[in-house]
């Protein structure tokens, strides 16, 4: 869980750097590109997010 968590939360700190940079130029094709890297940056986050809650329940 530590290891996934330190990915993620490399990946979302570049999700947000990216979507400030996105925001400011405002081109469609990188606007695209965003939208698909944020759907597999959610997707990894949610990895240690559910092991997380899983573990949590289970004490």
């Amino acid at each position: 869980m530590a290891v996934t968590g330190a990915i993620a939360l490399v990946l979302m700190a570049l999700h947000a750097t990216w979507a400030l940079v996105v925001l400011v130029r405002n081109r469609t094709n990188e606007l695209l590109g965003f939208h698909r890297f944020s759907l597999w940056v959610w997707a990894v986050w949610l990895i240690p997010y559910a092991t997380g809650a899983a573990s949590a329940m289970i004490r």
